[in-house]
């Protein structure tokens, strides 16, 4: 019962609200669109390349783990350009998509506000648009710095255990292995701050990102559990999912893999498993984020934090004060 009281608004998120299900279906129509570029290609290329290789037609029963490593080698420079594009629209999309369910999942979102989900979507989106671009490239930039000290990590940790002598299992795939697990960690703690911004963002109507950042963290110190610990397992999970679909499809046999209607659909119903856990987290952080125990939070300002004006006059005080030059002599 105190787990339950604990993650109360997680389970008071789930309940339906005005226009909740039209958003979770546009979020699954668009994640469908911006998919359909890489899914389009790597059929292709699997079929026109790999598909017609001996270590695919020949193969009976699940598919052993290096020919399907040598289909993924095969098809990266055709999927490449593909996914590229897909990953481009889905940030656009997530943009505008992202303020829209955050301004409509309010948890007193006042019953004259008519607006429908698409409006309220536009508008939202181009309100925000500026600070949440900019959030989201801190967050990548914050992602980019932790996954490259875990690979800095990781290699010397290998090289290390190379020269002590450990089996090639620990050194070539329990060590790879947990830094990919590591990595997925802070990729979702990362993309949960994203979201604990942004939210912030619309919630207040904030434009100052280093101000809305330190809330979120504050939040997070607030609410460890509630804020942190479950947005980063569910992302973490909404991530993995569609992972799980080739996994699924190389230990399936693929010569007779069950058609290709079977995968759609399974493809389908992991689209909108994200696109529903992406609007729980978005619900339930609104209703944390409401709790009458934050209000000093939500009042605090949305000013800069003076940063740089403080490193000007510090650099001001350095500066050695100029030597007055003499002044010219009175002319007679």
């Amino acid at each position: 019962m105190a787990l339950i009281r604990t993650n109360r608004p997680f389970l008071d998120a789930l309940r339906p609200t005005r226009g909740s299900l039209r958003v979770v279906a546009w979020r699954w129509a668009f994640a469908l669109l911006t998919s359909l570029p890489g899914v389009l290609m790597a059929v292709v290329g699997v079929s026109r390349e790999a598909a017609r290789r001996p270590y695919y037609t020949e193969v009976r029963g699940p598919m052993p783990g290096y020919h399907f490593a040598r289909i993924l080698e095969e098809s990266t420079g055709i999927l490449g350009p593909a996914v590229l594009v897909s990953v481009l629209l889905a940030l656009i999309a997530d943009q505008f998509l992202t303020a829209g369910a955050i301004s409509l999942a309010h948890p007193a979102r006042p019953e004259e506000d008519r607006r429908g989900v698409l409006s309220t979507i536009a508008q939202e989106g181009l309100a925000h648009l500026y600070p949440f671009v900019r959030t989201a490239l801190m967050g990548g930039l914050l992602f980019v710095l932790g996954a490259g000290v875990l690979v800095r990590i990781s290699s010397r940790l290998g090289m290390a255990s190379e020269r002590a002598g450990n089996s090639m299992l620990t050194t070539a795939v329990l060590l790879p292995l947990s830094t990919a697990l590591l990595t997925l960690l802070w990729f979702s703690a990362v993309g949960a701050w994203v979201l604990w911004c942004r939210l912030i963002t619309v919630a207040d109507g904030r434009r100052t990102v280093r101000r809305t950042g330190l809330l979120a963290l504050a939040v997070w110190r607030r609410r460890p559990v509630r804020a942190l610990v479950l947005p980063v397992l569910l992302t973490l999970a909404a991530a993995l999912l569609p992972g799980a679909i080739p996994i699924a499809w190389r230990l399936s046999a693929p010569a007779s893999g069950g058609g290709v209607l079977a995968w759609a659909v399974a493809w389908l119903a992991a689209l909108f498993a994200q696109a529903f856990v992406w609007y729980w987290m978005i619900r339930a952080g609104r209703l944390i984020y409401a709790s009458p125990d934050l209000d000093a939070l939500r009042s605090s300002p949305d000013t800069p934090l003076g940063l740089l004006v403080r490193l000007r006059r510090l650099g001001r005080k350095d500066r050695p004060a100029r030597a007055e030059a003499p002044s010219a002599p009175a002319s007679s």
